[in-house]
């Protein structure tokens, strides 16, 4: 009898233990390249049109105030504590560019690509109360869907159903937030909202839901500028803020972003591959030196083995399949990739890019670029900061205490 119960025993527990040496897989690289505002209307058929040549995709964080004209403001919005129809970021130039902006929001979904929301009036919600929060949410989606009446009913139905009920993530503007934000993504229209990005933290931070929180967190992150030394927040005005008043060309700001990018992208592909977070806007700053920057390491890094630079609900849809490892993918439990087999890799990228541009120059197929980019792992003292002394994220008196500058641009 004891024998059979010993081997009923060793059978039970072969069947219900997990094996906890089990090897983690290797998760993708994932990079989130995303914009905020979406205003003009050349910018969104350009980065549009890359879309559906590249392979990489964006997020756009749109902002309600686009979609009316300030003629007709009091019509369709009341910032929270503000007069009626009041804008931090102005109004549609004309009644003409709104059905075109409208369109671009479908044309972009169906190429593959995400719209989210940026709330309406770039205002700072820090202090605003649950009620102010909700009508902010709410009065997003009305305008909308009044804006899109004027045109067609086809477009107003396709704008309610397509955009507004697959709008599931949200950037705050200002990156201002506060308790009340989080309960109303919570709960609003039934808990639709998947994830937010308006916080921010550390390079290697894995996504996680919050205590309480039933969205995933995909924070921005703080960076060291490769050239320059300066410390910014990983968007691109934040980039045109550090360099001001240091005298670079615009190839030099270009260039400077460009590594960047490439050190944060090395980094974390051979480290815990935590996912990148990359924001800008539809302005050319810098003679176009951060929208260049951006584009040329998309086409360089997105195209390498193991990469997904894809829009930010399929990065939820991932951490939703797999949040089971996210404690192993924070520590990088898993096997990792070697250096000398991302540096092939890396150069079997270039050599297709250059010869696709044929003998065009470009910042990613520039031999002296890359022998000065510095690829070293980022040490404490020289390229990372200090853990958030509370939790996984910065506040902003941390981000200034750590020389991070955090600057917004007034329009976008």
């Amino acid at each position: 009898m004891p024998l059979i119960i010993s081997f009923m025993l060793a059978l039970l527990f072969s069947i219900n233990v997990p094996n906890v040496h089990a090897e983690i897989p290797r998760p993708p690289q994932f990079i989130m390249l995303a914009f905020d505002g979406s205003k003009d209307l050349d910018f969104w058929e350009e980065s549009i049109n890359l879309t559906k040549k590249e392979n990489f995709k964006f997020t756009y964080f749109i902002s309600g105030v686009y979609f009316f004209t300030a003629k007709n403001r009091n019509q369709f919005y009341l910032a929270p504590g503000r007069s009626n129809g009041a804008s931090g970021i102005g109004y549609s130039e004309s009644e003409e560019e709104i059905e075109p902006r409208l369109q671009y929001l479908l044309e972009a979904q169906a190429a593959g690509n995400e719209i989210g929301s940026h709330a309406n009036g770039h205002f700072d919600g820090s202090k605003w109360t649950y009620d102010q929060w909700n009508s902010e949410f709410t009065q997003f989606e009305s305008i909308l869907i009044e804006s899109s009446k004027k045109y067609s009913a086809l477009i107003s139905d396709r704008i309610e159903n397509e955009i507004i009920q697959n709008s599931v993530g949200f950037r705050a503007p200002l990156l201002g937030t506060n308790a009340n934000l989080w309960k109303v993504l919570n709960n609003f229209d039934q808990g639709k909202f998947r994830y937010d990005t308006s916080r921010t933290s550390e390079i290697n931070y894995w996504p996680k839901k919050n205590t309480d929180e039933n969205f995933w967190n995909f924070p921005l992150v703080g960076l060291v500028l490769a050239n320059s030394k300066k410390r910014t927040l990983s968007m691109d005005y934040n980039h045109h803020v550090a360099h001001k008043n240091l005298g670079l060309s615009s190839a030099q700001m270009e260039e400077d972003v460009f590594k960047t990018y490439m050190n944060y992208f090395k980094n974390n592909y051979l480290g815990n591959r935590a996912p990148l977070h990359l924001g800008h806007h539809f302005s050319k700053w810098g003679a176009g030196a951060y929208w260049r920057a951006m584009q040329n390491f998309a086409k360089t890094v997105c195209k390498m083995p193991e990469v997904r630079c894809i829009p930010y609900h399929e990065l939820a849809d991932f951490m939703d399949q797999n949040a089971i490892y996210v404690s192993d993918y924070q520590v990088g439990n898993f096997p990792k990739a070697s250096p000398s087999e991302f540096e092939e890799n890396l150069a079997e990228v270039r050599k297709t890019l250059k010869k696709n541009l044929g003998g065009k120059k470009s910042m990613a197929t520039e031999e002296s670029v890359y022998e000065k980019v510095s690829y070293a792992l980022w040490s404490e003292e020289q390229n990372h900061f200090p853990s958030p002394e509370s939790g996984d994220f910065y506040t902003f008196k941390e981000l200034e205490n750590l020389g991070i500058s955090v600057e917004f641009p007034e329009g976008n």
